[in-house]
């Protein structure tokens, strides 16, 4: 998300970037707010003695 007003959405490929996908709608901006937390939810903070053992 750019500054809570776009979502941009990369899509890559074998080869790299395939698609580019720019949003500033209402309904883009809830759907990334909620991926974003539902992503943010499941996931494991690191921290330095978890990474170097």
């Amino acid at each position: 998300m750019f500054d809570n007003t776009t979502i941009i959405v990369f899509v890559f490929a074998e080869r790299g970037i395939f698609a580019l996908i720019v949003n500033d709608t209402d309904a883009a901006l809830d759907w990334a707010n909620e991926a974003y937390s539902q992503i943010r939810e499941n996931t494991i903070p690191i921290t330095a003695s978890s990474v170097t053992g």
